[in-house]
Formats: C-alpha cells, sequence, structure tokens
C-alpha cells in the first residue's frame, strides 16, 4: 500500500502553528488529490485552513478533499 501526506500551503512550507501562511485554491489540492488516487495511492490531506480562513471555510475544503478520495484528513 502506498500512501502520501500532501498539504495546501502554497510556496515555502510553514510550520502550522505560524500564522503567516497562504493556501493553494480548493481546486488545486483536490487536482493533487485526484492524480495521486488515479495512481493507486491512499492520500491523507492537510489543510493549515483553519489560522487562515476560519472554521466554515476550512470544513468546507476538507469536504471537498473527502469528495476528490482523500482517504484520511489532517487539521493543523
Amino acid at each position: 500500500v502506498y500512501a502520501a501526506q500532501i498539504e495546501d500551503q502554497a510556496g515555502v512550507k510553514r510550520c502550522g502553528h505560524l500564522t503567516i501562511k497562504e493556501l493553494i485554491t480548493k481546486e488545486e489540492m483536490v487536482e493533487k488529490i485526484r492524480l495521486l488516487k488515479s495512481c493507486g495511492i491512499k492520500v491523507l490531506a492537510r489543510t493549515d485552513g483553519l489560522g487562515v480562513e476560519g472554521l466554515k471555510k476550512t470544513v468546507e475544503r476538507m469536504q471537498s478533499y473527502e469528495k476528490a478520495g482523500c482517504n484520511a484528513h489532517f487539521l493543523e
């Protein structure tokens, strides 16, 4: 079984506890998930959205990742 943990931070990755972060779009992350799934890879989708977008938008992000086929979520 192959697995990958991917995250939705843009550019240089920063510690999830730092407040200065930038995210890629939901659509970009969904494409990453779909690509990995098409190769038979299990996906752990990490989001740092909580500190950037707030709870409601972060839950929407996570739901879109689930619909794209991620196997597990990691909410930082």
